[in-house]
């Protein structure tokens, strides 16, 4: 019975370990931790940081508080210097920086983002899933999923749609301008969809474009299951009856729900058709925007 026993333990896998998960204000205490580096630069880094990072404790606890009056008058004078945090010393955000401060923003924000990312790449070869980096791009940095799809489809970033992976080092410096303009400005991009219900996309209206697709998948499901794999969906998008943007590409790929089967991943594409539109929609608007607002066009 123990050798049948140990027998079945060597067989069974171990139980998947919980993948550790960055506290939700990690982001923002790393971002200001780094920014007072900067402004300091001090010579013992380890001294400093242990200095910081009790002043930050004692005036953000206030279970620390009662111990303020032990607290040299210099210590507290420091900490309202520099701890600056949520719970602190909120930082005021004005419109018009200079390019200096855009700078040092663009630095905090690369580096707080490729942390964050690096931290989910257990295999240490450089890529992560797309749906890790939307769970941190929203999480963390409190994007809409529509400010996720500007940010993924305004970038040269080629992102492995048959994969889902992406070189998150390429992206982090690629985005770290774009990011904190996303965070700032106040652009309703979710509302435009639904502006004007007889507008048109690629000359169609969206009876038009639903038949056009539904005939054109209709052909590629020989077995009319009414469902085809995740690989010959994208290849339909690419060879599209329409002529498609870039941008129309990946915001229908990436926003296109899957279905895992003894197959592999298939796509219901009767379902998918009927979000076609919209997401035509959006992606003109979006060109609208990086033209005119990034692009100055």
């Amino acid at each position: 019975m123990s050798t049948q026993q140990t027998v079945l333990g060597e067989a069974c896998p171990p139980y998947p370990q919980p993948r550790p998960r960055l506290p939700t204000n990690f982001p923002t205490v790393l971002k200001e931790f780094t920014r007072e580096v900067l402004r300091a630069q001090p010579h013992d880094i380890l001294e400093w940081s242990a200095e910081y990072f009790k002043q930050l404790a004692l005036l953000s606890d206030p279970s620390c508080r009662v111990q303020q009056a032990k607290t040299p008058q210099s210590d507290l004078n420091y900490a309202k210097a520099h701890a600056t945090s949520p719970v602190a010393t909120p930082v005021k955000e004005e419109n018009g920086k200079g390019r200096e401060e855009e700078e040092e923003e663009e630095v905090l924000t690369e580096e707080v983002l490729l942390l964050a990312l690096a931290s989910l790449d257990e295999s240490h070869k450089g890529v992560i899933s797309i749906q890790e980096l939307r769970g941190v791009l929203s999480e963390h940095f409190k994007l809409s999923p529509v400010q996720y799809l500007f940010l993924i489809t305004a970038l040269p970033t080629t992102v492995t749609h048959q994969d889902d992976i992406i070189e998150y080092e390429t992206f982090v410096k690629q985005c770290a301008f774009l990011l904190p303009f996303l965070q700032h400005i106040e652009q309703d991009f979710d509302s435009v969809v639904h502006q004007n219900p007889d507008v048109e996309i690629h000359g169609m209206n969206r009876e038009d474009l639903e038949r056009e697709f539904s005939n054109y998948f209709f052909e590629l499901d020989k077995e009319c299951k009414g469902v085809i794999s995740w690989g010959e969906y994208c290849d339909a998008i690419l060879d599209a009856p329409i002529p498609l943007t870039g941008r129309d590409v990946q915001i229908i790929t990436l926003e296109c729900k899957r279905y895992r089967s003894d197959y592999g991943e298939e796509v219901a594409y009767t379902e998918e058709i009927q979000h076609l539109f919209e997401r035509l929609i959006l992606s003109f608007y979006l060109n609208e925007f990086i033209s005119k607002v990034i692009e100055g066009g």
